[in-house]
């Protein structure tokens, strides 16, 4: 039994619609398919603990950073 699915949309430039059309059907999928699996390839790729995890590294690099320009001022 497949879960429960809802509906989203969003605005894209007229001129991307050519192309999108184009590519689904290469693919013999429909729009919606190609879009929901756009989205499931980005959430796998980058989850929110990936989101976290990624600025609390920059963070610590621009911390670690102003702590070396400091000593090379004194």
């Amino acid at each position: 039994m497949s879960k429960p699915k809802v509906t989203i949309g969003c605005r894209i430039p007229d001129d991307w619609i050519g192309q999108i059309d184009a590519v689904v059907n290469e693919l013999g999928v429909s729009r919606s398919e190609w879009f929901a699996g756009l989205v499931s390839e980005a959430l796998r790729k980058q989850d929110a603990g990936t989101v976290r995890s990624l600025q609390q590294r920059l963070t610590t690099v621009e911390q670690r950073l102003n702590k070396l320009a400091r000593l090379v001022m004194q």
